[in-house]
């Protein structure tokens, strides 16, 4: 599947003998439910991932040795496109949580043994490559920045997957400044992020004595704050 996606992905801008793209005759000005079967050839787990030790949000930049649209654009801490090798059972029944956990080990070398609050927080379309999204938040209860980079400077499975990343506090203000700050996103990871924020702010106050669900609004809030600074 991941030939297929990147493959596909770059054809979409390539001139066909009619003189227009596929990006043209599918997918511009209509609505992408309605692209044929066989644009729809991935779907990649993406995972925003918070160190429960320090509690800081890691972003992470794909390497330009990485084939695909993305190719040297920060994007989400770890992503996988699910692959039938990897993925797909003798019962054929497929765990997008097992992808993820996937993607946090060969990336991220976040072993099984590692405790980990993952969570499915929703599924998103990446318009401008016609790629299929699966946003998940994990929270490494157990680690921080420190026993992270000391991992992978042993290194990891997937070694040439990032070349840079970084860590900001997981407070709206911080992560929602880097995000504005920063150039160059994938498509889906800003909405990640996001997405990511107000679960936080929610389960947060749902552990507290008020239980308000209305603590999302905090998010927003930073983010009017972080726009006004221009």
């Amino acid at each position: 599947m991941r030939a297929k996606e990147w493959s596909g992905s770059k054809r979409l801008g390539r001139t066909l003998r009619n003189g227009s793209t596929l990006r043209q005759q599918y997918l511009e000005d209509a609505d992408p439910l309605d692209a044929p079967p066989w644009m729809f050839c991935s779907l990649g787990v993406n995972v925003a991932v918070e160190t429960g030790k320090d509690g800081k949000m890691l972003f992470s930049r794909r390497s330009a040795r990485v084939a695909g649209p993305n190719a040297s654009r920060w994007n989400s801490s770890a992503n996988e496109g699910l692959a039938a090798n990897h993925d797909l059972p003798a019962s054929g029944e497929i765990s997008l949580h097992q992808v993820a956990r996937r993607a946090l080990r060969e990336e991220l070398a976040v072993q099984a043994s590692d405790r980990v609050d993952l969570e499915l927080l929703g599924f998103g379309l990446d318009l401008r490559n016609n790629q299929w999204a699966v946003f998940f938040r994990a929270v490494l209860e157990d680690l921080g920045e420190e026993e992270l980079r000391a991992r992978w400077s042993r290194g990891v499975e997937d070694k040439w997957e990032h070349d840079r990343y970084t860590f900001t506090p997981a407070d709206p203000e911080s992560v929602l400044t880097f995000l504005r700050d920063t150039p160059l996103w994938a498509p889906c990871a800003p909405a990640l992020f996001y997405l990511s924020l107000v679960r936080a702010a929610v389960r947060a106050a749902v552990r507290a004595a008020d239980g308000d669900p209305d603590a999302r609004l905090t998010v927003e809030e930073a983010e009017r704050r972080v726009l006004a600074r221009g």
